[in-house]
């Protein structure tokens, strides 16, 4: 389910790294693509929202600038994003789990925290 963006320190590759789930995750020691060394610096990624239809103009909008706020202020926007990015395929029981709680209307930090403590790992900022 989650995505992660990491910059190798050894190659300036940068890259995306898909793992199964938030627990997989965080037990994994990810290795860069172009030259797999371990030495990755985790970054920080913008989330897009790709619409379809008529709305050309505003195919590629960030969420923080297309909603004016977070996505914690607008975490069904972020559920929908989640199921356009998954375009139709099931991504399994964490993503289900993620994207229903959006939906109801719980903030992003809320279930990453809630995540987190299920795994074992605190909330320390990336």
């Amino acid at each position: 389910m989650p995505i992660y963006e990491y910059y190798c320190q050894t190659c300036q590759t940068e890259m995306s790294i898909w793992f199964s789930s938030i627990a997989q995750a965080a037990v994994s020691t990810p290795a860069c693509t172009a030259c797999g060394s371990e030495n990755l610096t985790r970054l920080i990624s913008r989330v897009a929202i790709t619409r379809s239809g008529s709305q050309t103009a505003e195919r590629h909008a960030g969420l923080s600038s297309s909603t004016g706020g977070s996505s914690d202020e607008h975490p069904q926007i972020l559920a929908r994003a989640m199921h356009a990015a998954a375009d139709g395929r099931d991504m399994g029981s964490d993503f289900r789990e993620v994207a229903g709680r959006l939906e109801k209307g719980e903030s992003a930090a809320a279930v990453e925290a809630s995540l987190r403590k299920r795994v074992g790992e605190g909330m320390q900022p990336h």
